[in-house]
């Protein structure tokens, strides 16, 4: 206590306040430049730590030598010059070595130990190196023990001071700042406390001193100095943090833009939070802030995103709580950040509620037919599959029982294809509601549906189904207001009789069901040994089809086109005809649709049109040939390529061959079939539309389409006799003259014919009257001279 009285009376408390004033501004910018010194790197960085610790080092100075001033032992004093810079020195260089090593230090225990040891001896030598300094106060001398409790009170606060140092928060800065300060004054006035001067100080003139004016200006020098800088550091430090919360509020409303939930926590800690999370979980940002993630995501979730080590590459999945009490599917990847000057991690979350639900529709519709809900094709052929493997063919039967309306096209194309559908969804309605429980409904595409009988002891069940699902299509369907009557055709074949795997039984079933529509439609069949070798005799066909072309069991015939007027011959048609080995000459009216059922089609087209133009090739010049395009062949991007490569390779004029199409080719593509239709005459190919009349649009075909020749379908030709149909065929040669398209008449095979025909101006006519199919004519066989033209005509009956 008495040391205490006696330092309160050698000292002018008001220099003393001031002193202490100067050093808790020098140490609050040196707290705030060492935070600075953090948040930057390389040169800036070295920067900020050179200009802290010369501000530090001022600060020590200053407060020393102002409150030196203070100091009033009772005899003049001075100070010597060189100590007194050199202690400027050691306060500069001591601060500079300490804060590099508590900023440097990989641990940071071990930064907080060495650094505040170095700055406390820093401060403390600058002190002693202040005190030597001192002249004209006799001996110096100290007090030991409180030299010591000195010097490790300063060490101790000065670990403190760069304990607390970590952290940009203000209280935290505060708090650092005050232990710098107390490091500093503690040692200055404890030190001061234990010096003892001799009773007769001397005055010593013979080295260089300074009087107190001068170093009071001196010392008030450094002290305005660190008052500048501390209020430009404030004033740069206040720019920053705006700058700081600017940049924290755009990102905020970046993570608030985005889609994605966004969390960033510590320790399990919510710190921020965005709209998106927010919304989705159906919470408040200031309800969640500060507290732990279980409050947000729910207990489950917080523990896998807390306690598990992620990789920051992987997501993983969580199910998230929301309020409702709903779980939410999240997809989450986390990181690691410093967010507020504190290692932290960020959790990115993507709600999958949505592509859950889309997997679950896309699995749904892998499954079930989308327009009315029943099974697709694939789901049957697994279902049919399971209960074949769980069917003990001494035990019980499967039935297949397929299904087609009669009559839909028709409906599709007077209503259109929305009365189509409704009439489709009504048709499955029906099913369901007359088969039985466990029977299973399937919609294998357009209007064909299938129904799997599980269990049955023999075919009754089939045919009761059959009847059952007859009756339930009885009353007719209304669509738009508009009654429709509905007929349909069934086939059903039985396992293991008709089958015993899969294939075998939605073939026999299907061949069952074509054979129900042949007979008459409306009807029910079930599949047996005759349509067993009707079924066997397509299946050869099938596979013979390919090797026929190779091996010369498939030739052209050509049947003779001939002008009506001259009779001259003019070309021929070549007609594709199949001699079997086995079951001797096929009707293109069978092989044909089994072609077209197959990419067999394309190749029989493609035979046909090569080989009729190597042989035209050897014609006159005079003559050209027509061959038949089926749908599929013309649909093809490459026809017209194709066409004109064949032509060049047997040096034939593109006139020379003409192409025949069936109105049904048009009316599946009308756009794409334009294109191929001018690409095709553009090479200078003719077209012809086949089959003319017996459509629903033939007239706005030839408004539509650039053809060159129409041919009257045989129908017509042959009910002549009729007065309707010699209407319609004098109307359609008018038609084409007047577009300036020849017309060809098909299936003339009586002299009355012919001559109805050639009194009505028609251009050509094909029958067999003229010639049938045959192998390749010679010219001077063919050839029907004007006369025996005439003669014909004469013996008919029709003027």
């Amino acid at each position: 206590m008495e040391n205490v009285r006696n330092l309160l009376d050698q000292h002018d408390l008001r220099l003393v306040l001031l002193a202490i004033m100067i050093c808790c501004m020098a140490c609050l910018t040196t707290v705030s430049l060492n935070a600075r010194v953090t948040a930057t790197s390389g040169r800036s960085r070295l920067a900020w730590l050179v200009a802290s610790a010369l501000l530090f080092g001022f600060g020590v100075w200053s407060l020393h030598f102002v409150a030196m001033l203070a100091f009033m032992p009772g005899y003049a004093i001075s100070y010597a010059l060189v100590p007194t810079a050199l202690s400027i020195l050691a306060a500069c260089s001591g601060a500079m070595i300490a804060f590099t090593i508590w900023h440097l230090a990989r641990s940071a225990v071990i930064g907080i130990l060495a650094g505040g040891t170095m700055l406390g001896l820093s401060i403390a030598t600058m002190h002693v190196m202040g005190v030597v300094a001192m002249r004209g106060c006799g001996i110096i001398s100290f007090d030991k023990p409180t030299i010591c409790m000195a010097l490790l009170s300063d060490v101790l606060f000065a670990m403190l001071a760069l304990w607390r140092m970590r952290g940009p928060s203000l209280p935290r800065r505060l708090e650092a700042a005050f232990w710098l300060a107390c490091a500093i004054c503690v040692l200055h006035f404890t030190a001061m406390s234990a010096l003892r001067f001799s009773s007769k100080p001397k005055m010593v003139t013979s080295e260089l001193e300074a009087g107190s004016v001068l170093l009071a200006l001196f010392v008030s020098i450094p002290s305005v100095a660190i008052l500048v800088a501390f209020f430009a550091l404030a004033l740069l430090d206040k720019h920053m943090s705006l700058r700081t919360l600017q940049e924290i509020a755009r990102l905020r409303q970046l993570s608030d833009a985005t889609q994605e939930g966004l969390l960033i926590h510590r320790h399990g800690i919510i710190r921020e939070i965005n709209r998106a999370l927010c919304e989705r979980l159906g919470i408040t940002p200031e309800s969640v802030i500060g507290a732990p993630i279980a409050s947000a995501l729910g207990a489950q979730a917080a523990a896998r995103l807390t306690r598990e080590h992620h990789d920051p590459n992987q997501a993983i999945i969580i199910d998230a709580n929301c309020r409702s009490g709903e779980a939410i599917p999240m997809e989450v990847t986390i990181r690691a950040i410093t967010f507020d000057g504190e290692e932290s991690e960020i959790i990115a979350m993507r709600d999958l509620s949505t592509q859950r639900r889309d997997e679950a529709r896309i699995r749904y519709f892998a499954h079930h037919d989308p327009l009315t809900g029943l099974l697709n094709r694939f789901s049957l052929r697994r279902h049919l599959s399971e209960a074949l493997a769980a069917t003990r063919p001494s035990d019980t039967h499967i039935g297949l029982l397929f299904l087609d309306l009669d009559r839909f096209k028709a409906v599709n194309d007077l209503l259109g294809h929305a009365a189509g559908d409704a009439l489709l969804v009504e048709i499955a309605e029906r099913l369901a509601e007359a088969v039985g429980p466990t029977d299973i409904i399937a919609r294998l595409g357009g209007d064909e549906f299938v129904i799997l009988l599980k269990n049955i002891p023999d075919e009754r069940p089939i045919v009761a189904c059959a009847q059952a699902i007859q009756v339930s299509m009885t009353p007719p369907i209304v669509i738009d207001g508009r009654q429709i009557d509905i007929d349909v055709s069934m086939g059903g074949a039985i396992h293991p009789r008709d089958g015993l795997d899969a294939d075998t039984l939605l073939r026999n079933a299907d061949a069952a069901l074509y054979a129900a529509k042949a007979e008459g439609r409306n009807r029910y069949r079930l599949f047996d040994a005759v349509l067993h070798l009707r079924l066997q005799r397509r299946m050869h066909l099938q596979s013979d089809m390919i090797s026929a072309m190779k091996n010369g069991d498939m030739t052209l015939h050509y049947q003779p086109l001939l002008n009506c007027v001259s009779g001259r011959l003019e070309g021929y048609e070549a007609l594709l005809r199949w001699y079997h080995p086995e079951y001797g000459a096929v009707s293109p009216m069978e092989f044909i649709p089994i072609a077209e059922e197959t990419d067999a089609i394309l190749l029989l087209g493609d035979f046909v049109l090569r080989e009729a133009c190597r042989q035209l090739e050897t014609w006159p010049r005079s003559q050209r040939v027509a061959v038949n395009i089926s749908p599929m062949q013309f649909r093809l991007d490459d026809l017209p390529d194709r066409v004109a490569q064949i032509l060049r390779a047997h040096a034939l004029e593109p006139h020379r061959l003409e192409l025949e199409i069936t109105e049904a080719t048009l009316i599946q593509n009308p756009e794409k079939a334009g294109e191929t239709i001018h690409a095709l005459r553009k090479i200078g190919v003719k077209i012809a539309l086949d089959d003319f009349g017996t459509g629903y649009s033939s007239l706005n075909y030839l408004h539509r389409f650039p053809v060159d020749r129409i041919k009257i379908d045989r129908s017509f030709t042959n009910d002549l006799e009729q007065d309707n149909a010699r209407a319609i065929v004098r109307a359609i040669i008018a038609l084409g003259h007047n577009l300036n398209i020849d017309v060809t008449a098909e299936g003339v095979e009586t002299p009355d014919q012919l001559s109805f025909l050639r009194d009505n101006c028609c251009d050509q006519v094909q029958g067999f009257l003229l010639g049938r199919p045959e192998p390749l004519y010679p010219a001077s066989k063919i050839d029907v001279s004007r006369k025996e033209m005439e003669t014909l005509t004469d013996a008919s009956g029709l003027t």
